[in-house]
């Protein structure tokens, strides 16, 4: 092994949209080839597995939560569809679902891809955001750190804002009268609405 090589059995994140692929239709399924993925880092990712690592399956869209654990059973191999392919098994479902909102103060995953890049679908975890998420699943919902975290810049959780909070990632909406770039100015004027 150089320097330059991971440490193994090394640990991934996979995100899929659950209407589209599930991790109960991967349980059904009992193995799947995970193929499909276009975006040249998460391609450079996937090229990376060897058989036997691990990876968390990550349901995005309005999910937004580690559900399970797979195994990769395969190294990777051209895919049908002209790109790269992994064999993925089935490992667990995790006790719960563990959040993307109860990741994002979490100490681990301070820099994580996970929490900056929101449209990577394939992403290394380090060990310490592996522990992280295995912890967490062990917690009951609602006695979780992000309801009792300090949040960095927002100060502590009220009561009220839990159950935004469990429901995913909040979006600040820009006031009508704020300018369309923000504080850069690039464009400025009331915020218009294009005709569909």
């Amino acid at each position: 092994m150089t320097a330059s090589e991971p440490a193994r059995p090394a640990r991934w994140l996979l995100k899929e949209e659950p209407t589209h692929y599930s991790f109960g239709d991967l349980e059904r399924d009992g193995t799947v080839e995970w193929e499909g993925v276009r975006n040249a880092l998460a391609v450079r990712h996937l090229r990376s597995f060897r058989s036997g690592d691990r990876a968390f399956f990550y349901a995005s869209g309005s999910v937004r939560a580690v559900v399970g654990i797979a195994q990769v059973a395969s190294d990777p191999h051209p895919a049908t569809d002209g790109g790269w392919s992994v064999t993925l098994v089935p490992t667990r479902r995790l006790a719960r679902p563990v959040t993307l909102a109860e990741l994002r103060p979490a100490p681990a995953f301070a820099g994580s891809p996970l929490v900056r890049v929101s449209r990577l679908s394939v992403m290394p975890i380090r060990a310490q955001e592996w522990e992280a998420v295995l912890r967490l699943e062990r917690i009951p919902i609602g006695d979780g750190p992000s309801l009792a975290a300090t949040r960095r810049d927002r100060g502590p959780v009220r009561a009220d804002d839990a159950a935004r909070i469990r429901g995913g990632a909040r979006r600040r909406r820009r006031p009508a009268t704020e300018p369309l770039g923000g504080a850069s100015g690039r464009a400025s004027g009331p915020a218009k609405r294009k005709g569909r």
